[in-house]
C-alpha cells in the first residue's frame, strides 16, 4: 500500500490494527528514504499518541485513507467517528486504497484522546 499511500498524500490510515500500523511504519520508512516531507498518522487501536500531530488541522482538509475490502471499511467506519472524522465522503479510489474526507459541515469535534482508552 506504501506507494498508494505516499502518491495519494495520505494524512491518516484509518483501519484495523494489523493493517494500518504495518502501513504506517513501511510508508514511514519509504517517505523518508525518499525525502518527502511526511507520511501519515494511524487511526486505529493504540493511536492515541497520534492524536497531537495531525488534531489541529482543519479536519476537512485531512486526507484519510484506507485499504479497499469490507473489513477496512468497517474497521474504519468504527474510527472515524471515535476521533470527530465522521461522515466521509469518496475522494477516490485507486488500486490499492480508497481515499476520504470528512464531508463539509461534518466532523463535530471530539476529544483529543478519541476512543481508545486502552493504551
Amino acid at each position: 500500500w506504501t506507494d498508494d499511500l505516499l502518491e495519494a498524500r495520505c494524512d491518516l490510515v484509518a483501519g484495523d490494527y494489523w493493517t494500518v500500523w504495518p502501513a504506517v511504519w513501511h510508508a514511514a520508512l519509504v517517505a523518508r528514504e525518499r525525502g518527502l516531507p511526511a507520511s501519515p498518522y494511524g487511526l486505529a487501536h493504540r493511536s492515541n499518541p497520534t492524536v497531537p500531530f495531525w488534531w489541529g488541522r482543519p479536519h476537512q482538509a485531512l486526507r484519510i485513507c484506507r485499504t479497499r475490502g469490507p473489513g477496512s471499511a468497517r474497521e474504519a467506519a468504527r474510527w472515524l467517528p471515535a476521533y470527530g472524522l465522521w461522515p466521509v465522503e469518496v475522494l477516490e479510489r485507486r488500486e490499492e486504497i480508497v481515499v476520504l474526507r470528512v464531508r463539509p459541515g461534518g466532523g463535530a469535534p471530539q476529544p483529543a484522546g478519541g476512543a481508545d482508552s486502552s493504551r
